[in-house]
C-alpha cells in the first residue's frame, strides 16, 4: 500500500505525490458516499493500482471482508472506501 497525497483535480483526474515526490494521474470517481476529494487529502492505494492506467471507482464500504478497501484522510477524519471498479 502507498501513502499519497492528492496534489491536483482535474474532474476525475487526480494528481497523486508519494513520500519520494513521484507522481501519478489516476482516474477515479467516487459515488454512493460523500466523499468528494480535496487537495491535501492522503489516499492509501495499493500496488495494482498504482500500475494500472484505467478508471477506478470507489464508494462507501459495503462488505468489510473484502481486500480492496482504501484509506482516505482529511485532516483528522479517516474514510474508508471500497472499489466498486477498476
Amino acid at each position: 500500500m502507498h501513502r499519497l497525497i492528492i496534489i491536483n483535480i482535474d474532474e476525475y483526474v487526480l494528481t497523486l505525490q508519494d513520500e519520494e515526490e513521484n507522481n501519478y494521474k489516476k482516474v477515479i470517481d467516487f459515488i454512493n458516499t460523500d466523499y468528494k476529494p480535496k487537495l491535501g487529502d492522503y489516499i492509501t492505494l495499493p500496488d495494482n493500482v498504482l500500475k494500472q492506467d484505467n478508471l477506478f471507482v470507489y464508494g462507501d464500504v459495503y462488505d468489510k471482508d473484502k481486500d480492496d478497501i482504501i484509506l482516505v484522510k482529511r485532516e483528522d477524519k479517516n474514510i474508508y472506501l471500497q472499489r466498486y471498479y477498476g
